[in-house]
């Protein structure tokens, strides 16, 4: 098995309800909120929100490693039912 290394944000270098793609295991796209990344998730025909931790969070239950901050925010942070600080 070839397991390719990927450059990617720690915790530290995230910054709080902005979307970032990522390599996760159910999602591309998805918001920071401090603590984890929220995103829209598709499964048995429902579509829901859900949540993934960071690659270096809670070992060994992170998925989700972020690759960089979306230029452009996809959603507004009404859509990941959070709110402005």
């Amino acid at each position: 098995m070839c397991r390719l290394k990927v450059q990617y944000i720690p915790v530290e270098g995230l910054s709080k309800n902005v979307e970032y793609y990522c390599l996760a295991r159910n999602f591309n796209v998805g918001l920071w909120d401090g603590e984890k990344f929220i995103y829209m998730r598709d499964k048995f025909g429902s579509t829901f929100l859900d949540a993934e931790q960071h690659w270096d969070s809670l070992a060994p239950f992170g998925t989700a490693k972020p690759l960089a901050p979306m230029a452009t925010p996809m959603h507004p942070l009404s859509f990941y039912e959070v709110e402005d600080e």
